[in-house]
């Protein structure tokens, strides 16, 4: 008997008009905010898009807008930082960035956007003359064939001035500034990077990071028959490098120079059998 009273009090508390007035004030902005993401989202992605990836950044003319065009690496003065992106978490197209704070985590992104690991090292390198060979290696009836972008890889840094896959040999590098402090106060110098090993790729890359529509082969399918170059990676392809800051806090900026400091063979190793 005792219990039946019980939850008729129950009963009579949560349907009153106070606890109903204060569930509605605590779950309404929840619900309201959840349709109105779905109705943004339901506007701007196609219905055959991968769900959930957003269409941020890239407002003005980017930094990869030639890069398509073929350019001599003889002429760009060595490697240099063509390009520099972050990439929110539920984003295809990336924030592209001028500059950037770099810290162990990686490129620090612009306020109001959440980052998370992207991968399974801080900051990825690749050069834009690697992505114009994969593309130049698609077969003709491919859709993205002569405009793949490079975005599609989802690097962090895109270098200019290389010969394709050039930056497969990298071991040690330096790119931008640290900046440090000791007894004396802040100083700066420069910024070295340990090149851990390739990049092996999934088919992330296969979808566009304008639409968010997903090919059903290309690009992996060719990197499949051509850059699985790397015994440790295999059965995946590779392309481009995956980097960590040897330093706690740093700042790279489009056009900074790349000094390969070592260069020699890499072995991926996989994290999981």
């Amino acid at each position: 008997m005792a219990t039946v009273d019980l939850l008729k009090h129950y009963i009579e508390y949560i349907t009153s008009l106070t606890v109903l007035l204060t569930i509605l004030l605590l779950v309404g902005p929840i619900l309201y905010t959840v349709r109105l993401e779905r109705s943004i989202a339901a506007k701007t992605i196609p219905l055959s898009g991968v769900p959930g990836c957003r269409r941020l950044g890239l407002t003005g003319r980017s930094n990869l807008s030639g890069q398509h065009e073929q350019q001599s690496s003889s002429n760009d003065g060595g490697p240099r930082v063509k390009a520099l992106f972050t990439y929110p978490i539920k984003s295809c197209r990336g924030v592209e960035l001028a500059a950037a704070e770099v810290e162990t985590t990686g490129l620090k992104p612009k306020e109001g956007f959440k980052v998370g690991f992207a991968d399974a090292f801080p900051v990825n390198i690749l050069g834009l003359a690697s992505v114009r060979a994969t593309d130049a290696q698609l077969p003709p009836s491919a859709d993205v064939k002569g405009k793949l972008d490079a975005r599609r890889f989802r690097a962090n840094i895109y270098v200019s001035g290389i010969e394709a896959f050039g930056e497969d040999t990298w071991k040690k590098i330096t790119v931008g500034r640290r900046i440090g402090r000791d007894k004396d106060g802040l100083y700066e110098c420069d910024a070295e990077y340990h090149v851990a090993c390739r990049t092996a790729r999934c088919k992330l890359p296969n979808v566009d990071p304008d639409t968010g529509i997903k090919d059903s082969n290309e690009p992996y399918t060719t990197l499949g028959k051509t850059r699985k170059v790397d015994k440790g990676a295999y059965p995946h392809p590779c392309l481009g490098m995956q980097t960590i800051p040897l330093f706690e806090r740093g700042i790279v900026r489009v056009g900074d120079v790349i000094q390969v400091l070592e260069s020699g063979e890499h072995c991926y190793e996989k994290m999981f059998a």
